[in-house]
């Protein structure tokens, strides 16, 4: 973390404590956030800038180390996980949140997830935060005046296709300016992800880019979500969770496996 691209830090590492118990604490720099969270579009677009700039240094099989704690195939890891086959779409509150099943584009695409992570193997691997949810980046202030993105929390720092690293991100800006148009903050979060890349010299196609994108963060935010569901149907607490899970008219991972299916077939 020492080696990262203009604009992006880690927080500095001071110590390593062991305790009985298999238990470590680490010493690491305090971090406040300059604007105290309350980011414009704007802000959130450098911070897509920066982690398309994290994915593009290091998106050649050169640029990084093969450390065998790395994560590897999230993606596919999530859906080996979940009972895929067997999730009880006709729920009331499965049906809340994915209408229709048979037409709906998330249910659709995790019951072809085969033909999308086929696809999504061809694109260059890159090394990825992670978890990249807003609330792991703070604003800061560089040596040089220059505002930079502070990156907490790379325990899920691993390879996985470009375009992974801005699914939770752009998930998290839409709930954090709430009101805005879902595809008025996707498309400049994009953007910005994909001037990154080209920042580093990384030039690949930018549809490809989009699918990696769409696909991952329609499998990474929904398996989530669906998670949550059949947990709360298992307790019976399905009734009095409808309202909270419930919404219209699409959620962000049904937006991004209907992006996933357009770029796919076109």
């Amino acid at each position: 973390l020492h080696n990262l691209p203009e604009g992006l830090a880690a927080p500095k590492f001071y110590a390593v404590e062991t305790l009985p118990g298999n238990i470590a604490r680490l010493w690491l720099e305090e971090i406040q956030d300059i604007h105290k969270g309350a980011w414009s579009l704007q802000r959130y677009s450098l911070t897509a800038r920066h982690l398309g700039r994290l994915n593009g240094f290091y998106s050649s099989k050169s640029s990084y180390p093969e450390y065998p704690w790395l994560g590897r195939d999230i993606n596919r890891q999530w859906l080996q996980m979940m009972p895929i086959n067997d999730v009880p779409w006709d729920h009331p509150l499965l049906l809340s949140r994915f209408p229709d099943p048979d037409n709906n584009p998330f249910v659709q695409l995790l019951l072809q997830h085969q033909r999308f992570l086929d696809k999504l193997d061809s694109l260059p691997i890159a090394l990825s935060h992670g978890d990249t949810y807003p609330t792991n980046f703070m604003s800061t202030i560089d040596i040089y005046g220059n505002e930079q993105t502070v990156a907490l929390d790379w325990a899920l720092l691993g390879l996985q296709p470009l375009g992974a690293d801005l699914g939770q991100f752009a998930l998290g800006t839409i709930n954090n300016l709430n009101g805005s148009h879902p595809e008025e903050i996707i498309e400049p979060l994009f953007k910005a992800y994909f001037l990154g890349l080209q920042d580093e010299g990384c030039n690949l196609d930018a549809q490809l880019v989009r699918y990696g994108f769409a696909v991952s963060a329609a499998l990474r935010v929904g398996l989530f979500q669906l998670f949550f569901l059949l947990q709360s149907i298992e307790e019976g607490s399905a009734e009095e969770d409808m309202n909270e899970f419930a919404k219209a008219p699409d959620p962000f991972e049904t937006l991004m496996a209907r992006k996933a299916f357009q770029l796919l077939e076109g």
